[in-house]
């Protein structure tokens, strides 16, 4: 028998910690509890992934969620094993020794009984039904995650999606899922996946907390102009910077600080693991990346994302924009483009196989609209996965629609910025040694101030956060830190005083932050 939605609730805050499901979610797990197939379209951090985890708990058997991401899948399970013992997981790749592989495999075929989550790569999924060893009969439901990846057109194809459908054959539910997808890319999906009948439960991809400006830059300098005052202008939360080239990544982390991650596909496993970890702990608050910091990527307080230079398509870019505000606070996301862009990606398309140039052509005019146009950038949005939109929609919260809202990017004084060793024109020159200026950092422009008590105070948040396993602004963010430094507290007034010291931080850390504070003063 089952469940109802209110039943169903209270294993959800059970297990996870949520008072009620989030739109799309309940209907999507109620198909699938009737022997639906489904296919889901929901918005970036609209909560895919509870959809087939509640499964697992619901059926008390195991699911299998093909994923290709090998972080995304990682990040899940060590996720999965905090929920109170509830749902076991783990996941196969690539990546794992053979030691690893046998050992969540025999955990997972042992698990008939009860809850368990299987992340697997599409590549070991492939290898391991064709050989026998995984029997698809043991899962209730097979969850494909990122499912445009089986569609030509869509914007991430991968050849190895492809296989899929022909093995999972059988009675079990197929649970297809989403960020973006134009009908065409769904009509595709259904049919590779071999989906029979499925339900379909499409939710729009507008989000009313994200700001969407566009700016036509002349030059490269102009976007290192425009690029500083986004981040001057966000002093909090996360932010994201997408580069399109591995040079870029490297340059314009250098240049915007020394505490300024970077991320891109030619660095060792080992060192992108390192930087991801930086990042999700908020020892970095910036990162630039090119787009192999990718799919799968969930952190609620990301305030700002700017794209230093056009993605190759506009599937790309919501997926990247919708990093932004998965808490539902306001954010903004600026696209700076330029005509040279356009014709970097023209000549991409030029070199592609002749049977996918109409793709990319159609995916480029698409982007290059958004990017020029005179009407709603959210409207814009909607009518290119056909859910509205088109002229003489208004949003209220685009650069169109809204060109005086306190969110957008205020115009830098352009032209002054050096990159690469040049100025003006954007040139190539020699590279220049890393950018001592801490310009963004927690030190900012009071690093010389008292640097023995910015010093401890990091430390110490370090440790703590440390102990507690939590990220680092969930102990002091970097404004607290700023302001203990600047303005260091001698009695427990002035500490409650300070930005963010409120009364459980008082409670929690005062008699030591007073410490640390009066025992370093200048």
């Amino acid at each position: 028998m089952n469940p109802t939605k209110e039943e169903a609730e209270v294993l959800l805050k059970k297990v996870f910690g949520f008072p009620a499901f989030r739109r799309g979610q309940w209907e999507v797990i109620e198909s699938c509890l009737q022997g639906k197939d489904v296919i889901a379209v929901m918005p970036t951090g609209g909560g895919k992934s509870i959809c087939y985890q509640m499964m697992a708990v619901l059926t008390n058997r195991p699911v299998m969620v093909i994923s290709p991401l090998i972080s995304l899948m990682e990040d899940q399970v060590r996720g999965l094993h905090t929920k109170k013992g509830e749902i076991n997981a783990g996941c196969i790749h690539s990546m794992q020794s053979m030691d690893e592989t046998r050992r969540v495999f025999q955990e997972c075929l042992s698990a008939t009984s009860r809850s368990y989550v299987l992340y697997m790569s599409p590549e070991k999924m492939v290898s391991l039904v064709q050989s026998g060893e995984i029997p698809m009969d043991r899962f209730a439901v097979v969850a494909v995650d990122e499912a445009h990846c089986v569609s030509q057109w869509g914007h991430d194809f991968r050849p190895e999606y492809a296989q899929i459908g022909k093995l999972i054959g059988g009675q079990r539910v197929v649970m297809a899922l989403t960020a973006s997808a134009t009908p065409l890319v769904l009509t595709d999906i259904i049919k590779h996946l071999g989906m029979k009948d499925p339900h379909r439960w499409i939710y729009d991809v507008y989000r009313p907390n994200l700001y969407y400006q566009v700016e036509i830059c002349a030059h490269k300098t102009d976007k290192i102009a425009w690029t500083r005052q986004a981040l001057q202008q966000t002093p909090t939360g996360r932010i994201l910077v997408y580069v399109g080239t591995r040079k870029d990544c490297e340059e314009m982390s250098d240049l915007l600080g020394t505490e300024v991650g970077c991320y891109h596909a030619g660095m060792t496993t080992e060192e992108r693991k390192h930087v991801q970890e930086r990042y999700d702990r908020g020892d970095v608050r910036i990162l630039v990346a090119t787009n192999a910091f990718g799919m799968g990527i969930d952190h609620p307080d990301v305030r700002l994302v700017v794209h230093f230079s056009i993605p190759s398509n506009i599937d790309s870019l919501y997926q990247e924009m919708g990093r932004a505000g998965r808490d539902n606070e306001p954010s903004t996301c600026l696209l700076l483009y330029s005509t040279a862009d356009k014709g970097l990606r023209s000549h991409f398309i030029h070199q592609a196989p002749e049977h996918q140039k109409r793709i990319h052509w159609y995916r480029l005019r698409a982007l290059v609209e958004y990017s020029e146009t005179d009407s709603c950038r959210h409207g814009n949005i909607l009518y290119y996965y056909r859910q509205g939109g088109g002229d003489g929609y208004r949003c209220t919260h685009c650069d169109r629609c809204d060109p005086a809202s306190p969110r957008r990017i205020v115009t830098p004084v352009l032209g002054l910025m050096k990159f690469g060793g040049a100025t003006g024109g954007g040139g190539e020159g020699k590279r220049k040694k890393k950018n001592p200026k801490k310009t963004f950092s927690v030190a900012s422009a009071h690093q010389n101030q008292n640097p023995d008590l910015l010093a401890a105070l990091k430390t110490w948040r370090q440790q703590e956060a440390d102990r507690l396993q939590k990220p680092l602004y969930c102990i002091l963010t970097n404004k607290t830190i700023e302001e203990l430094v600047t303005h260091p507290p001698n009695t427990a007034y002035d500490l409650s005083q300070i930005h963010g010291i409120g009364p459980k931080k008082m409670s929690d850390y005062g008699t030591h932050l007073l410490s640390l504070t009066t025992s370093r003063r200048k």
